[in-house]
């Protein structure tokens, strides 16, 4: 349960669920247009410069791994040095968040998330990553969209806003886009943009000694990933996600970056994959939300800032989500929880007239959770039954009367789901400090495989929910039907 942006640029858009702040951002960075431009460079660098410290503090921060730091600034100075643009100063930054994804601004800012680090299995396949982004500012992509979008009017107003023209209504303008959230109200790159900074990110990683095929093994999982999370979450895609059909598909992209690393095969005398230093560099980063954002443990979820957790019966399969954590039966029953203010410091009166508006259907109870006062109301309709649940969070009616947040659980169900209803209810408790610091979220420890290990008992070791087999493969890039073998080094959640 957290906020965060994602952004939707490039081949990570299968990642990304919602979107909220810094849109101007990528009005700026996305779309198709003329080869023409009438953004210089210096309005680039600018435009770089203003929006880096908004896009690390919407992003989750600055991920603080010093090892890692060091291993991707090395792949950047490499692979920039390389290129056709040297001269541009680039930087890179690692985001503290589990969306894998990357991304450049104008000026050379570009990043990559920790999530894309955990996805991936070697020095080059980062590099082709880092390429791909070098390739869309040294084909000035951003310029080129601006160029395009000016006869609309809206990017002369948000491109006003940002290198300081003094046009009427552009701060304005510029603030309600700072506020849209979960709609992909903006398209990203066009097809052909992408393609080509897919063009220039083979052959610069290449000829800065990295495997050519790398990118293609990076995109090959970054699919076989897409096509879990979309299997898994299906029901709760946000609205609009349908844009993603305008952009270049993954399983076509993989095989047209096949082609091109064949063409580009070569160009270094020395080729290397960094399998053992990439898994070096990522031994224990953060998988998955972090302290934070709360996180999913099995059955469980944690949130060790608000001071949390609570426990989902076997068979229903837990989602951390922008706004709430979900969690899902295969039989379509489903619980949320979340958090929300309440106008009164009466959880029956926020759950009966807030929530349900007085709905003649609904039942109501009072009840104690975790030692705070809570309500319970019941409803049933056309076959299915909704649960719903307010929790006080404040510990006295004193503090009730500044603080009237509350804890909501919701649950539909196609039959009686009362009992479940009520197991997560009773499970849900308060952290005193001391356990509040000893809870850690997940990380990624690499391990070698050992005589007696096989696919499933390594991914039977892995700290998730569900599907731990399908994880495991796809977290490693393991192919159907491929045995590990001892001395392997793999990737496990723990």
């Amino acid at each position: 349960m957290k906020k965060s942006t994602y952004w939707l640029t490039n081949q990570f858009h299968q990642q990304l669920r919602s979107g909220a702040a810094l849109v101007s951002v990528l009005f700026l960075l996305s779309a198709c247009g003329p080869q023409v431009t009438l953004m210089s460079e210096a309005q680039e660098a600018k435009i770089g410069a203003q929006q880096h410290d908004k896009i690390v503090e919407s992003s989750g921060g600055v991920y603080d791994n010093p090892k890692l730091n060091a291993y991707v600034q090395n792949i950047m100075r490499r692979v920039a040095a390389a290129s056709d643009r040297p001269d541009i100063p680039f930087q890179i930054t690692i985001l503290d968040t589990p969306m894998i994804n990357a991304f450049a601004l104008p000026g050379g800012y570009t990043y990559v998330t920790r999530g894309l680090l955990g996805l991936a299995n070697s020095e080059a396949e980062v590099a082709s990553v880092i390429g791909h982004e070098i390739g869309h500012v040294t084909a000035r992509h951003s310029a080129q969209r601006q160029t395009a979008a000016v006869g609309t009017g809206l990017a002369a107003s948000v491109l006003g806003a940002v290198i300081g023209q003094k046009i009427g209504g552009s701060q304005k303008l510029v603030g309600n886009l700072l506020n849209v959230g979960g709609k992909a109200v903006l398209a990203g790159y066009s097809r052909g943009q992408e393609y080509e900074a897919d063009d220039i990110g083979v052959k610069t990683s290449a000829m800065a000694g990295y495997k050519p095929a790398a990118a293609a093994d990076f995109l090959a999982s970054l699919s076989r990933e897409s096509r879990f999370q979309a299997n898994l979450k299906d029901r709760d895609r946000p609205a609009g996600s349908d844009w993603f059909a305008t952009h270049p598909n993954t399983e076509e992209r993989v095989a047209r970056a096949r082609g091109l690393a064949a063409n580009f095969a070569g160009l270094s005398k020395t080729v290397k994959q960094g399998r053992a230093t990439h898994f070096a560099a990522i031994d224990q980063i953060t998988y998955g939300y972090s302290a934070d954002n709360g996180f999913v443990r099995g059955q469980s979820f944690t949130h060790p800032k608000l001071k949390v957790k609570f426990t989902v019966p076997k068979g229903y399969e837990l989602t951390n989500g922008a706004g709430a954590v979900v969690a899902q039966a295969s039989n379509g029953s489903k619980i949320s929880f979340d958090m929300a203010k309440m106008k009164t410091a009466s959880p029956r009166e926020f759950v009966q007239t807030a929530w349900l508006k007085n709905d003649p259907a609904a039942s109501y109870k009072d009840a104690t959770v975790a030692g705070r006062p809570a309500s319970i109301a019941t409803v049933q309709k056309n076959g299915a039954y909704y649960y719903f649940a307010a929790i006080q969070k404040a510990a006295s009616a004193k503090a009730a009367k500044s603080d009237l947040s509350a804890y909501r659980f919701m649950m539909q169900s196609r039959g009686d789901g009362s009992k479940a209803f009520m197991s997560v209810l009773n499970s849900f408790k308060f952290l005193t400090n001391a356990q509040a610091n000893k809870t850690k979220p997940s990380r990624i420890k690499i391990v070698t495989v050992q005589k007696k290990d096989s696919l499933k008992s390594l991914a039977n070791l892995m700290a998730v929910s569900g599907q731990k087999v399908e994880r495991f493969r796809i977290l490693n890039a393991l192919p159907v039907g491929v045995p590990l073998k001892p001395g392997q080094r793999v990737k496990l959640i723990r």
